[in-house]
């Protein structure tokens, strides 16, 4: 796929790069006019079909692609430019003006006013260029007197003409071009120069001329426009027999015929002086021809001529290039890759389609031939990818579409489809990116009323954007353009003889964002085209007669700003209809792409995908700002992986550009957004403590954050301990538990949180075992004293902790003669019926004295002896 692919584009590109700035060369030792490129290459002869003989003058209208010259003291010669098997040729030669006593000598074109300026002797004549038969009888001439003129030239912007007189030997002088006025000399006699031919620099403030001196040196000089003053020998050292000159002044170049064997070529100051074309036979003289250079291009229709015109867009080189005398051209449209163009007609009602050659559309064939119908079919547009044609069947009271590569041709009507029923349609244009139609109609009735529509591009989804309505005089919504890019669209809304607005509007809010771009009131507006990259609009104004001229007018896209005249049209009454722009290559549009891309992996945008190109496209992608805040990496695919690096978080950005085959480009942003993550709180084993104690817990290794934006500030209990206990952050982010005076124990359970800068946060569960006392074994201590006085100390024996130690138990008193006293089972000490009061277990007192005890324990627990004392 890919191969085919190249070599489409390889076939486009050649195709192309025939259409270049011409230099037409007279060549009289070989009786041939010759054509190559300007820096010399493609030489070629192109007047086979065309007899030639010698020629003393020799110019090119670039607005016919018609060369005429002068090839005998009475006869000027004309013949056009036509395609021949792909070749590009002089078609037959016709006599322009036989004039019997006539010595015509050098001839000048004056573009604006379409005449041809002959020099007869010492007079000028002003010639119909135009002229449809020849002639033979000479109009009056608006100079006069000047003996013999063998070269000459006009400035049209001071409307002077700057001439060659012949006498001893020659002097240059200047005259009005409306013959009003002296003739002045302004380089006068020198004796010692022999001046051929004249051609001026107007924005230079230069004139230049060939020259030959007394020494027979060759040289072209150039001198002030006016005046004539400080003289500057721009050449020198050429050939004696320099004769014919031009300049090109859109490059800064200098040629001139030889008269020996060659075309050189300088710049305006004499540097690089080189001879482009050698091997000739007596070059006489050169013309050039800047209308066959490069797209881009606008095209226009012209009805009342049965034409369609064209001019660079930058306002030079206007050419008529296309007539057919039974066609009233209407919509047109370009199929940018295949070369073809395709223009309605409001009379006829069909189309047509033709491939654009240099001089004229060729390939000619009808595609939709609807019964004559006034209207007939208005705008037009096209799907190049899919090869289908949307346009206005104004007469029908339809917008339709049709396969432009249906065979055979004409397209049946089966074959059309019908996407809109609506009274009078006038514009269409499409949004290809979107899948849009957009539609301009009209009500004719007193009303004004036109409405800008929108639909999917099968028809479905109809909807319309907006209704204007305005009083008297009839106003119409007339040509729509939508700019793909920025997602807008234009429309114009006008008086038929007046006053005109462009609108423009967001086209997701177009009742909501309408608002006018450019208001004016020098004639009805009918056809719009718009080119985002170069931000410019043009539209045709057909003025409004006796007051403005009609013309093709530009502005600036984006705000309106700048609006100019590009081209003044001189046919009336005007009739300019629709205007489309020849780029010579389809223009790809970038997307603007948004990119989610999460933290360790990598993630992809496809801007070939995405953006909107012609389907034989090559496509190459390239990265022209790289993000701050990851690596973006282009695959041979066209894609873009793109890792955010560790630690980032938020907005980053890479910008791209995407180009095709023919070096047109546009560019677009990767808008990428790096989620933010929350921060992380790693888990913890259960903490354990003994009861009563402080808990002290590092946090500090336990929180981490993938974006580096952790706000350790944040830190904070959200849920207090079960217990009870006090739970807060140190200095050292620590977390302290205090359990002291907490009684608690078990699993206590606490929630804390942490943030990032982003205000994300993360919460954990921290356990804490809190041990509960260690049961104290007491000991049972036996007081070996008792004083049973009546008074209260020490009343009776106390065996401290019996009771909780072990309460099945029994005490044995005996006295120191071994016999036993006092036995009690269960011994309490704070029950006196079960304790030792010093008496015997038959209640008598006992005497003082020491006596032995013994205490035994049902738990099995050794017994406890020893003595004790009784005193009263």
């Amino acid at each position: 796929m890919l191969k085919r692919l190249s070599i489409l584009s390889c076939l486009l590109f050649f195709s192309l790069i025939s259409f270049s700035q011409k230099l037409f060369i007279a060549e009289n030792g070989a009786t041939d006019i010759r054509r190559s490129n300007t820096d010399g290459t493609s030489l070629e002869v192109i007047s086979g079909f065309a007899s030639v003989n010698a020629i003393r003058s020799m110019v090119f209208d670039e607005q016919r692609n018609t060369v005429f010259w002068i090839e005998s003291n009475t006869l000027i010669k004309k013949a056009s430019l036509i395609d021949i098997s792909g070749n590009t040729r002089l078609g037959f030669a016709s006599n322009y003006a036989s004039v019997t006593g006539a010595n015509f000598l050098s001839l000048v074109i004056n573009p604006l006013t379409r005449e041809l300026l002959a020099s007869n002797n010492g007079s000028i004549h002003k010639l119909n260029l135009d002229a449809t038969g020849t002639i033979t009888v000479l109009p009056a001439a608006f100079i006069t007197g000047q003996s013999f003129i063998p070269g000459f030239d006009i400035d049209q912007i001071n409307g002077k003409v700057y001439l060659i007189r012949a006498i001893t030997s020659r002097e240059i002088r200047i005259a009005n071009l409306d013959g009003s006025g002296i003739v002045t000399t302004i380089v006068p006699n020198p004796g010692v120069e022999f001046m051929s031919d004249i051609s001026v620099d107007v924005t230079g403030g230069k004139f230049y001329y060939s020259n030959r001196t007394n020494s027979s040196v060759g040289q072209i000089i150039a001198r002030d426009l006016t005046t004539g003053n400080n003289p500057a020998t721009i050449v020198d050292n050429l050939a004696s027999t320099i004769n014919g000159i031009k300049l090109d002044l859109i490059n800064g170049f200098l040629f001139w015929a030889d008269g020996t064997s060659a075309i050189g070529r300088s710049s305006l100051t004499g540097s690089g002086k080189i001879d482009v074309v050698t091997g000739l036979n007596a070059p006489i003289d050169v013309a050039l021809d800047f209308s066959s250079i490069l797209p881009p291009k606008l095209y226009w229709t012209e009805p009342n001529v049965n034409e369609v015109q064209r001019i660079n867009t930058n306002g030079s080189d206007f050419e008529r290039y296309h007539f057919n005398f039974a066609s009233t051209p209407n919509g047109i449209a370009i199929d940018q890759n295949t070369r073809y163009a395709y223009w309605t007609d409001e009379a006829q009602a069909n189309i047509i389609k033709g491939f654009i050659d240099e001089t004229n559309f060729s390939d000619l064939d009808t595609l939709i031939d609807y019964p004559n119908a006034a209207n007939g079919i208005g705008g037009i547009a096209l799907d190049p990818s899919n090869h289908m044609m949307y346009f206005a069947y104004t007469a029908g009271g339809r917008i339709q579409r049709a396969d432009y590569n249906f065979t055979p041709t004409p397209i049946p009507a089966g074959s059309i489809q019908d996407l809109a029923v609506i009274a009078n349609p006038f514009g269409v244009a499409l949004d290809l990116r979107r899948g849009k139609v957009y539609y301009t109609s009209n009500d004719l009735l007193s009303t004004n009323t036109g409405t800008l529509s929108r639909m999917n591009l099968d028809g479905t989804g109809q909807e319309i954007l907006i209704t204007q309505t305005a009083p008297g005089p009839q106003r119409y919504m007339h040509d729509v353009k939508v700019d793909v890019k920025n997602k807008m669209v234009y429309w114009v809304f006008t008086e038929a003889n007046g006053a005109a607005t462009i609108y423009h509007a967001d086209v997701d809010d177009v009742i909501g964002t309408a608002a006018p771009l450019i208001t004016t009131s020098s004639g009805e507006i009918r056809g719009l085209e718009i080119d985002f990259v170069t931000d410019k609009l043009w539209w045709v104004s057909r003025g409004i007669v006796g007051l403005f001229s009609p013309s093709i007018m530009e502005a600036q896209l984006s705000d309106g700003t700048g609006v100019n005249t590009l081209h003044t049209i001189s046919f009336t009454p005007p009739r300019a209809n629709f205007i489309a722009l020849d780029r010579g290559c389809d223009q790809p549009i970038a997307s603007a792409l948004f990119l989610n891309a999460p933290l360790g992996q990598s993630s992809t945008a496809d801007p070939v995908i995405t953006s909107y190109h012609h389907i034989n496209d090559v496509i190459q992608v390239s990265i022209t700002q790289a993000p701050t805040k990851g690596v973006a990496t282009l695959q041979p695919d066209g894609k873009i992986f793109y890792t955010p690096n560790t630690g980032t978080v938020g907005a980053d950005a890479i910008d791209y550009q995407i180009c095709n085959q023919c070096g047109l480009c546009d560019q677009a942003t990767i808008s990428v957004s790096i989620p933010n993550v929350p921060p992380v709180i790693a888990p913890t084993a259960t903490v354990q403590i003994e009861n009563g104690a402080i808990a002290i817990l590092p946090l500090s290794a336990l929180l981490s954050d993938l974006n580096d934006n952790l706000d350790i500030s944040s830190l904070t209990v959200v849920t207090p301990p079960v217990s009870g206990a006090s739970a807060s952050f140190n200095t050292n982010n620590e977390l302290v538990v205090d359990y002291t005076g907490i009684t608690f124990s078990g699993v206590d359970n606490l929630t804390i949180e942490v943030c990032d800068l982003a205000n994300e946060c993360s919460t954990s569960v921290i356990s804490i075992t809190v041990d509960a006392p260690v049961p104290v074994t007491p000991e049972i201590v036996v007081y070996n004293a008792l004083s049973p006085n009546d008074d209260e100390y020490n009343p009776y024996l106390r065996i401290e902790n019996i009771e909780v130690v072990s309460p099945q138990n029994k005490v044995s008193i005996y006295n120191r003669w071994g016999d036993k006293v006092f036995e009690m089972d269960n011994y309490q000490n704070s029950d006196p019926a079960k304790r030792f009061n010093g008496e015997s277990d038959k209640g008598k007192d006992l005497p003082s004295g020491v006596y032995f005890y013994k205490i035994e324990f049902n738990s099995g627990s050794p017994e406890l002896t020893g003595y004790l004392t009784l005193k009263r």
